[in-house]
């Protein structure tokens, strides 16, 4: 007889017990069991607000990155396009 375990994990956010796997929790590498604490819809719903509070920031930090990165970027960006080409011939 073959028994259907299902292994349940508590958000640490809304408090309601569901399925782990990973369509509802992001792995998470760092964790004993290998997946975050939130689950994914409220994990989406914190980085929603988290990107309205802090949009000019983020956005600023983006910039300012590039602007160091500029041209490994663009090194790696050239080398993907590449690659690209090749595989489509």
């Amino acid at each position: 007889m073959e028994q259907n375990t299902t292994i349940l994990k508590k958000c640490s956010k809304c408090g309601i017990d569901k399925e782990l796997s990973n369509q509802n929790f992001t792995r998470h590498s760092g964790h004993k069991d290998g997946f975050d604490t939130q689950c994914k819809i409220c994990k989406k719903i914190y980085d929603q607000e988290r990107y309205k509070k802090k949009r000019q920031e983020i956005l600023a930090q983006k910039k300012e990155y590039y602007q160091r990165n500029r041209e490994k970027l663009l090194e790696k960006q050239h080398s993907n396009m590449q690659q690209k080409n090749r595989k489509g011939r």
